[in-house]
């Protein structure tokens, strides 16, 4: 089982690199944490090959501190995350609450690192997670001793700019926006069921004896796509071959193709593990808005040096 370990800031790194060694250490073996800092290739391009490993993880783990959390690389790497619905992504606090912190990442379920009970937890979920036949009573013996070096990693950054945490009226500005997403994604849903089974109805890419797929294959394989791109990424068109494999075709621009590609890829073929998947895309101009200068806080270019890279 692959487990990413996301972080930014180099207190915050020695906490994932102590989360790696004791994550290989509880689930003996069986778990394979991947921290950026010592398990990219030397040579390789770090960002690909970061999104690969996003691409293919099955467990996600995000490093968060008062210092990190609104950091570029941490949103970047635990919203691919997030996206990815189906596999867990525990994020563990070092010395936040969950309501000191807003983004894709605070639905999901939060883990104390003070708090060892807490730890123990995690621990025991990713280890059967790795091995469910591994017993419970191994996985705590093994965490215990592991906890202290683990505990010890920790050790806030004294000269790290603390960002802002939230206020009363951010929360509740943020109610407001969630009731308004709901409501949207209502909407969406409903829109998104008959492009589904209109990209459904169409002759797709030619194929001799092509055919349709079910309805509410073809309205699950769309509703992901919006989910995971806030319908960024249109579907096109989906149908069977022939041989039996699933067709996609998306249509989005080159920025959504590099974002979202792999991790649509990797979501829809876990929908339908058993078929054979061939994606193609429509690549679109980008709205003008779009075409803004990145401010100095957007994800680095390939080959542009990240020292928080996490």
């Amino acid at each position: 089982m692959k487990v990413f370990i996301s972080w930014s800031g180099e207190a915050e790194r020695r906490v994932a690199e102590a989360l790696r060694s004791a994550i290989t250490t509880v689930c003996a073996g069986r778990a394979q944490p991947f921290v950026s800092s010592q398990d990219i290739p030397k040579g390789e391009r770090g960002v690909p090959f970061i999104d690969a490993q996003l691409a293919s993880n099955d467990y996600g783990i995000v490093v968060l501190s008062a210092a990190n959390h609104t950091k570029p690389w941490i949103n970047y790497e635990g919203g691919a995350m997030a996206s990815t619905l189906d596999n867990p992504v525990a994020t563990v606090l070092l010395d936040l609450s969950l309501a000191d912190f807003d983004g894709p990442l605070r639905p999901r379920q939060a883990t104390k690192f003070t708090d060892r009970q807490d730890m123990r937890d995690l621990f025991i979920q990713i280890a059967a997670a790795a091995d469910p036949g591994m017993p419970v009573s191994a996985t705590e013996i093994l965490f215990d001793s592991a906890w202290p070096t683990l505990q010890a990693s920790w050790t806030p950054d004294s000269n790290a700019p603390h960002q802002p945490l939230r206020t009363s009226a951010d929360m509740l500005a943020e109610v407001v926006d969630r009731v308004r997403n709901i409501e949207a994604l209502q909407r969406r849903s409903s829109s998104s069921s008959a492009r589904a089974r209109e990209a459904n109805r169409r002759s797709h890419f030619g194929f001799a004896g092509e055919a349709v797929l079910p309805d509410r294959i073809a309205f699950g394989i769309s509703n992901t796509i919006d989910e995971i791109t806030a319908a960024k990424v249109r579907l096109v068109s989906v149908g069977t071959a022939e041989s039996g494999s699933i067709r996609v075709r998306l249509a989005g621009t080159a920025d959504d193709q590099a974002t979202y590609g792999p991790i649509l890829q990797h979501r829809l073929r876990r929908l339908h593990p058993e078929a054979l998947w061939h994606f193609s895309w429509e690549l679109l101009l980008p709205e003008v808005d779009d075409l803004v200068e990145p401010a100095d806080t957007d994800v680095p270019a390939e080959g542009q040096d990240e020292p928080e890279l996490g």
